[in-house]
């Protein structure tokens, strides 16, 4: 009698082949959650980011203050910086890096 490998289990009564689907299937939703859970958490609430055109303008134009007058109260090096409206006034979200760790810090930017 010729034994070849199967990855039939006759102990379970299913394939391989007919489990990844299922398992393929369930790390993708869990890939999709968290990615949505990390773009709705990326940036504050009611936020709306600015390009680096509008950026640009809003500081020569005095509405908000450049990033080097605002980078003392980001508590640690700064690794992304963005300039956003909430509630009406500029801040800046700041990716920090501190002690190992990088946080979100959002920094008033609004003269």
């Amino acid at each position: 009698m010729n034994r070849r490998f199967s990855l039939r289990s006759s102990a379970i009564g299913y394939t391989l082949a007919q489990d990844l689907p299922r398992t393929f299937g369930f790390a993708v939703k869990h890939l999709i959650a968290i990615l949505l859970f990390t773009l709705v958490t990326a940036v504050p609430a009611s936020a709306a980011c600015l390009s680096a055109g509008q950026m640009r303008e809003a500081v020569a134009s005095g509405q908000a203050a450049p990033l080097g007058a605002v980078a003392g109260q980001a508590g640690g090096e700064i690794v992304k910086a963005q300039l956003c409206q909430q509630g009406g006034r500029y801040v800046y979200v700041l990716s920090v890096l501190k002690g190992g760790k990088v946080t979100k810090v959002t920094v008033n930017a609004s003269r």
